[in-house]
Parts: structure tokens; C-alpha cells; sequence
């Protein structure tokens, strides 16, 4: 397998925009803030991280007359990701172009509203509209239409490796012939009821994870197609690898991960000991980090650093994968890793300065928390 990564669009806490949200992440800032979106009102206080300032009709082709906040997001990292590669002003052919995305909610808050109108109205007076916003597959629908991706279609909902495992399905329907360009990435949005559903289960909070919403999409090519367009490269996808358990127990986390990383660096014809640096989607404060990172230690070398973007976004569930993709991929064009983990004695925390290095290979690694994992090997071009 290798497939260019030759566009990247990020929608995050940290900034709109691919160079806004890398600068903040080199510089180590941190996204989480107490709510100040209108979505979020009448929560209790909580840091989330919120994406701000944001005009998502700058992105639109066509008119909307109705958008979920996660298609929102969803339509600014796509439009920034084909835009950065010259793909939304000329477009591959519609039938070789495909979409693949994943989520962990879906439109959360279309289905709260739909559902709200219902006990109020009552079925009959139920509004139509915004019913079809309401599948976890609408945002994918919606974007497969406005930039006519004809090709391989897929909405992935199964946590928060849903977007890792969208990566992993473009890489492979460009490697199997079967599309020249695929948009991959995830999304997930903030709302009340998530935040309230995270608090009840004490995820969020004092003693919990930041929650975050983010969209982030990057453009996938075989290596000919952009050759052929002149299009420049971030970096190549070389494997993916995919473990699961099927179960909660402790060490399901570790094994997922484990068997996913061996896959990835075994399709990549890699050894541990080449691997420079790797990115984990692990989210920094549930209890599932110690077996996620345990994993990696477990397969490369301890000096080996560790990156963790969602240290710095929040958790942005479906979009945690294609974030740290995303990362991956910017650390090779740019040679620098946003700062990577340190260890203390409350456990593994962001350090404070970035790190210069020219990264060859690196590996993303993201695991959901009921014993799935993807892996991917990114090297330079």
C-alpha cells in the first residue's frame, strides 16, 4: 500500500484552518475553555473545547436550507482539505472520487430536536425536514452530493475509531485500483446531550476527559494521480492495521492495539526500530490511556516520542483518528512534533516544547475504549 496525502482540512478548537490549528499545536496551546456557544447554554460549567468563530457558509457550493452542526463542521474541513489541493476548482472525475467518514454521535442534535417536537406536537406535526439530518449517515450523504464523490461511499459509526477506520478504508480503495482520490476524515460536534450523557456517565468533568468537537479531513490520492496533477505531497500512507477484542476487560485496550500496530508496520514491510516518532488519539485522561500507550511502548522503542493531539484539542471522538493523522502527516512536511508526552506522577501529560526532527516513518495509532484499534504508517514521500 502507499497512497499520498496530498490535501488536509482541520476544523478544531485550536483554529479554522490546516496552519492555524498546526501553529497551536506546536505551540503546545491548549483549546479548553467553558462554553460560549449558544448550543451549549445552560450546561453547568465545564472546559470543553469548542470550535469559535466559525462561518460555515464561506464553505457551501449550493444552498442549505437545513444543516446539523456536525454537517457544519463536516463541510469547512472538507471544502479547506480539496481546496488546499486544487481539487474543489477542478474536480477528479465524479466516478473516481469517493468519501468515506466517521463519527461517533452522528447529528446528536437534530435527532434531540426532532425527538423534542414529537413529545410536544405529537407525530403528525413531527417537522419533515429535519428527519433526514438525523442518520449518522446524513453529513456523509451530504457532502458526497455537494462535491460529487460518485466513487466508494462509506459512513463509519462505531465510536471514537470510527474516523481512523474511514482513513483506513480510503487508503485501501486506492490501493485496490478501485478510485484515484478519496476524502476521509470524521466528525464530531458538541451538544447538550452529549455533554449531559459524558457527565452523567463521569467521563466528563473534574475527574474526566475534555470533550471537544472538531471536523478534519484529508485528501487521499494514489501516488500516479498526483503525480500527474503536479500535486504536492504531505506524506504517504504505506500500511494499515486493524485489532479488536470484541470485549471491556482489562487488557482488551493493550492487545486491539497491539495487533493493530503489528498489522500496519507488517503491510509497510517496516520494522519496529524504524518507526522516528508515534501519534496516539488517546484521550488524556480516561482510564483506557495506560493500556493504549502501554501498547505502543510494548512494540517500539522506548526513545521513541509519543504524541497526543487530543492533550491539546479535547476529545473529538469520531475526528480523533483523522487528527492525528492529520498531525502525523504535518510533522513529516514540516519536521517538528508538536510536544510530545511526558511522564509524571500522575501519569503521561503534554510536555511544553516541540520537538525538531526529520521523521522518515511514523506510526498513528487510535483505540476506542470496547477493544477496537486502528494503525496506520505514515513516511515521508
Amino acid at each position: 500500500m502507499r497512497t499520498a496525502i496530498t490535501g488536509i482540512g482541520l476544523v478544531t478548537p485550536l483554529g479554522v484552518g490546516t496552519e492555524d490549528s498546526w501553529e497551536s499545536l506546536v505551540d503546545g496551546l491548549s483549546a479548553a475553555d467553558e462554553p460560549q456557544g449558544a448550543h451549549l447554554a445552560g450546561l453547568p460549567p465545564l472546559d470543553v473545547g469548542e470550535v469559535l468563530d466559525y462561518d460555515f457558509k464561506q464553505y457551501l457550493r449550493s444552498k442549505k436550507h437545513y444543516l446539523d452542526r456536525n454537517s457544519k463542521l463536516a463541510f469547512g474541513a472538507a471544502a479547506l482539505a480539496l481546496r488546499e489541493v486544487g481539487l474543489e476548482e477542478s474536480p477528479p472525475a465524479p466516478e473516481r472520487f469517493g468519501l468515506a467518514v466517521g463519527t461517533a454521535f452522528g447529528n446528536s442534535a437534530t435527532v434531540a430536536a426532532f425527538y423534542a417536537r414529537v413529545l410536544e406536537k405529537g407525530p403528525r406535526l413531527a417537522p419533515p425536514l429535519i428527519f433526514p439530518h438525523a442518520y449518522p449517515s446524513a453529513t456523509d450523504s451530504l457532502l458526497s452530493i455537494e462535491f460529487e464523490a460518485r466513487g466508494p461511499n462509506c459512513n463509519f459509526c462505531s465510536g471514537s475509531v470510527s474516523g481512523a477506520q474511514a482513513i483506513a478504508y480510503a487508503a485501501d480503495q486506492i490501493a485496490c485500483g478501485k478510485a484515484d482520490v478519496m476524502l476521509a476524515g470524521g466528525v464530531d460536534a458538541l451538544s447538550r446531550e452529549i455533554v449531559l450523557g459524558l457527565l452523567a456517565e463521569g467521563l466528563a468533568g473534574e475527574d474526566g476527559f475534555v470533550p471537544a468537537e472538531a471536523a478534519v479531513f484529508l485528501v487521499l490520492e494514489s501516488e500516479d494521480h498526483a503525480q500527474k496533477r503536479g500535486a504536492p505531497v504531505f506524506a504517504v500512507c504505506t500500511g494499515a492495521g486493524m485489532g479488536g477484542t470484541g470485549g471491556t476487560t482489562q487488557g482488551c485496550v493493550c492487545r486491539a492495539a497491539e495487533t493493530a500496530v503489528n498489522a500496519a508496520l507488517a503491510e509497510a514491510g517496516a520494522r519496529p526500530e524504524s518507526v522516528q516518532a508515534a501519534f496516539t488519539a488517546a484521550r488524556m485522561g480516561h482510564r483506557a490511556d495506560a493500556e493504549e500507550l502501554n501498547a505502543i511502548r510494548t512494540i517500539l522503542p522506548q526513545s521513541v516520542p509519543l504524541v497526543a493531539p487530543q492533550a491539546f484539542t479535547g476529545v473529538v471522538f469520531g475526528a480523533s483518528g483523522p487528527l492525528t493523522a492529520a498531525t502525523a502527516a504535518l510533522a513529516v512536511r514540516n519536521a517538528k512534533l508538536p510536544p510530545p508526552l511526558q511522564d509524571s506522577p500522575a501519569g503521561p501529560e503534554a510536555g511544553e516544547e516541540p520537538v525538531s526532527i526529520e521523521l522518515a516513518r511514523a506510526v498513528v495509532e487510535a483505540t476506542g475504549t470496547t477493544g477496537n484499534s486502528v494503525a496506520l504508517v505514515i513516511e515521508k514521500p
